[in-house]
């Protein structure tokens, strides 16, 4: 197991050497995505189960735990719906419809397991998306993912192009392994600032029975650049 110590540590300290967010929003005052209040009563979980079965891609679901929002995702005023449904621990899918007149149709279908959590958070009413110099709306959405003795979460962001679902970027937030008494840990984080994307990483490998040694950590740096479709990484 890990020691909450060597993790608590990590992560401060990570926090003291690069003192920014995650991810750095537009300035624009428009809100350029703003989540629903209130869901119509004509759509409810029982509606979206229906759609999922009938459009989804797999034959069955884990839907017990679905949730699932309102929000703009692009240039026109319809709002399109976002949902997620997990099982187990790193289990799920993510699910984008859009308004087609009365109906909503199926166009982005991920094996994503995303928490509610990571959903709610998706847009918040005090700030807006990231938006590139191109007029790109940049969302984040965290994917919880792993196996036996290993834990990832990773971040995905994407935007709507004319309905179309394009990942921008895709990058690792968190690595945590347990694996013949070795413990390792990636502790990441991302800053978006004039359409490139600083990435910072600290990783550390530590024996598990000792707990009086200080890990040796490891970090790296890495700069994309939007491309005006997606980030590339810089060369230098």
């Amino acid at each position: 197991m890990f020691s909450k110590k060597i993790i608590s540590g990590l992560v401060i300290g990570f926090a003291a050497l690069i003192p920014i967010s995650s991810l750095s929003y537009s300035s624009n005052e428009q809100v350029i995505a703003q989540e629903k209040s209130s869901v119509p009563t004509s759509i409810d979980k029982a509606k979206i189960v229906q759609w999922i079965k009938q459009q989804g891609k797999e034959k069955e679901y884990f839907l017990d735990k679905l949730t699932y929002k309102l929000v703009n995702l692009d240039e026109d005023n319809d709002l399109e719906l976002v949902a997620s449904a997990t099982g187990g621990t790193h289990l799920g899918n993510f699910f984008i419809f859009d308004k087609q007149q009365e109906n909503f149709k199926l166009i982005v279908e991920k094996k994503w397991h995303v928490t509610s959590e990571s959903l709610n958070n998706l847009v918040s009413s005090d700030k807006s998306p990231y938006e590139t110099k191109n007029k790109k709306i940049l969302f984040e959405t965290i994917e919880q993912t792993g196996g036996s003795g290993v834990h990832e979460e990773n971040t995905h962001l994407w935007y709507l192009d004319n309905g179309k679902f394009v990942e921008a970027w895709e990058g690792n937030l968190k690595t945590l392994t347990s694996f013949q008494n070795i413990n390792s840990a990636t502790i990441a984080t991302y800053h978006l600032d004039e359409d490139r994307l600083f990435y910072f990483s600290n990783s550390y490998k530590h024996p598990e029975e000792d707990t009086n040694t200080p890990p040796e950590v490891t970090q790296k740096t890495f700069i994309f650049r939007f491309d005006g479709a997606k980030f590339v990484e810089e060369t230098r």
